[in-house]
């Protein structure tokens, strides 16, 4: 299980650098489609190579209605939805939003099905809210650090 998470949270941290790079040059809508193309064809090939097709006939519709609106509503609208904010919003805010997404999880657990958080459970979700907001506090670019060889630079007169 922990590989498997750690390989979710590298495709999604890849999934975010990628939209965050080419939301203004492809647009929000046709980078959505493209995510949403992509995540259809892992699907089915994942679905070919591990499922059981004979299952398939089992199906009953409600099952088919939620297999759409899992497509479209957590796929497709949400593809869209989370590039259409990087627009506005830098993809270290939203990778450190999502960092709390096991919070807001734990939080839903709580009031929709009574689930109650062990103390090992607080604690975390405490170490996450305490790191998110270090990171939210640290300056945003390190990297673009002063050129004293640019017009403005503080060290310019010195």
């Amino acid at each position: 299980g922990e590989l498997l998470a750690l390989l979710s949270s590298l495709a999604g941290a890849g999934m975010l650098t990628y939209s965050s790079k080419h939301v203004e040059n492809i647009g929000p809508m046709a980078l959505s489609a493209s995510q949403a193309a992509v995540s259809a064809v892992l699907s089915f090939l994942f679905a070919f190579l591990f499922e059981d097709f004979h299952a398939l006939a089992d199906t009953t519709p409600v099952g088919w209605a939620c297999v759409a609106y899992l497509a479209i509503a957590c796929t497709c609208i949400a593809y869209m939805l989370q590039n259409i904010a990087l627009k506005h919003v830098s993809a270290t805010f939203v990778s450190l939003a999502f960092c709390a997404e096991p919070i807001f999880t734990a939080i839903a657990a709580y009031f929709m099905l009574r689930e109650i958080l062990s103390l090992s459970g607080i604690i975390g979700a405490v170490l996450i809210m305490v790191g998110i907001c270090i990171a939210s506090l640290l300056p945003a670019d390190t990297s673009e650090a002063e050129n004293p060889d640019e017009p403005g630079s503080q060290t310019e007169g010195q």
